[in-house]
Order: C-alpha cells, then sequence, then structure tokens
C-alpha cells in the first residue's frame, strides 16, 4: 500500500480524514476532532437514538488515477459514532496506470459503538483501486462493518471490467 500512496500524479487528489468522536459527561457523543480536505467532505452531524450519525461525502465524481485518501477515525471510551456515504462511490478508468487508494484506520475505544455502512462501491471497466483497512476494537467495543460492492456498471456491459480491485482488511 505505501507504493501506491506514494504514487501520485500531478493532477491527482491527496485528501485525508482525521475524525474523533468522545462522549460528554451527560453521555451525549460529539465530534472532538475533525480535520479534512478534498476529495473528502462531512456533512452536518445529529444525533439519532442517541448515537452521533455523520455522512461522508466526496464532492467529486468519484476517484481517479493517483487520488488517495488516509482516513483516521477514533471513537472513545462509551462513544457512539454512525458513518455512511449519501451515494455510491466510484472510481475511474485509469488513463495513467496509477492506481486510485483508500487507507482507513478506524479505533473504536472501551464500551465504544461505531458502524460503517456506505452506499455501494462501483468500479468503471479500466479503473484502479486499493482499498486497506485496519481496525483497532477495544475487547469491549461494538462495530457493524459493512462494504459492498458492484459488479461495475451492469447496465453499460461493464461487468468485472475493471483491472485492479484490492481490499485489504
Amino acid at each position: 500500500m505505501n507504493d501506491v500512496l506514494t504514487r501520485v500524479s500531478g493532477s491527482s487528489l491527496r485528501g485525508h480524514l482525521e475524525l474523533r468522536c468522545e462522549t460528554r459527561s451527560n453521555g451525549d457523543s460529539y465530534i472532538s476532532h475533525q480535520s479534512f480536505s478534498s476529495p473528502i467532505h462531512l456533512g452536518k452531524s445529529y444525533i439519532d437514538q442517541g448515537k452521533l450519525v455523520l455522512n461522508i461525502v466526496n464532492p467529486t465524481a468519484g476517484f481517479f488515477d493517483g487520488d488517495v485518501v488516509q482516513a483516521n477515525v477514533s471513537v472513545g471510551k462509551h462513544g457512539q459514532l454512525v458513518l455512511s456515504t449519501p451515494s455510491a462511490a466510484r472510481v475511474y478508468r485509469t488513463r495513467s496506470g496509477a492506481a486510485a487508494a483508500n487507507k482507513q484506520v478506524f479505533h473504536i475505544g472501551e464500551n465504544a459503538f461505531m458502524e460503517w455502512i456506505p452506499e455501494p462501491f462501483i468500479p468503471h471497466a479500466g479503473a484502479r483501486y486499493v482499498q486497506e483497512t485496519t481496525i483497532h476494537l477495544h475487547p469491549t467495543a461494538n462495530l457493524l462493518y459493512f462494504d459492498w460492492l458492484a459488479p461495475g456498471r451492469v447496465a453499460m456491459g461493464e461487468v468485472f471490467a475493471y483491472q485492479q480491485l484490492e481490499w485489504k482488511l
């Protein structure tokens, strides 16, 4: 993955997300730290059934040649965080040969809960993409983790027509 992260062309985006969820003395979860750069944006957070809900948005069309996102999400002791995306993620045909990459690290603390349920991932024909996920889960923490992958743009006849897809967990 480190080799992939170093190959960014002049027009590629190198984005990041740093997010920390903590708990107030009354038990409410809140964002204690956030930092992000394109192609990542955070939607407005809200509380639903005692959990902090937050959408991670990619306002660009998707991942292109050599785009790299590094995300680090932490949920502190007793934190309750639900992360999702409002729409499918796409990775487009590589023109330079460089894969797009996403390296995400989740830290879920003592008696904490995190839910990660993004919308589907859709690889276009000729796409190259590498995703590496690392999870640090406290023995008393709970995690609901879900990733789903479409076979491509089926209506366009692009079924399993991507060049490279790697998911590392």
